[in-house]
């Protein structure tokens, strides 16, 4: 007499669109932060009056695998915009090491990247306890 596993196969399947729509969540959670930890940085640097230039460096990139989200957040190096000199476009991301951690002979580390940072954590820690919350 054959085994009937439909419904068992039925269970598996529901678990695992549940688990991918969770994980769809959780990432949409994530971007957003990853979006508003952005914002927070920009408003800060450009506040500083010799690193205000920084603001425009700063970016955030976002990797998705199978199982995990990735977010990269920062002032990119290699992030140019409009504006210096013919043939020579700005890219002030380089100097934000200088203005966040400060430089060899003194001077700079007059950002603060922790706090803006940590400000939006809290409210993503918030979101994905609601998300875990609903499991």
């Amino acid at each position: 007499m054959p085994l009937d596993t439909s419904e068992t196969q039925k269970l598996l399947d529901a678990i695992s669109k549940f688990d991918n729509d969770v994980r769809s969540q959780a990432s949409a959670v994530l971007a957003k932060g990853a979006v508003e930890i952005k914002k927070n940085l920009q408003t800060e640097a450009r506040k500083s009056k010799h690193f205000g230039q920084v603001a425009k460096s700063i970016s955030y990139e976002t990797t998705r695998r199978r199982d995990t989200t990735e977010i990269e957040i920062g002032p990119d190096k290699e992030r140019a915009y409009a504006g210096g000199r013919p043939g020579r476009p700005n890219k002030p991301g380089p100097i934000a090491n200088i203005a966040y951690f400060g430089g060899a002979n003194g001077g700079g580390g007059s950002l603060d990247f922790d706090e803006p940072v940590e400000r939006e954590l809290t409210v993503i820690d918030e979101h994905l306890k609601k998300l875990g919350d609903a499991l």
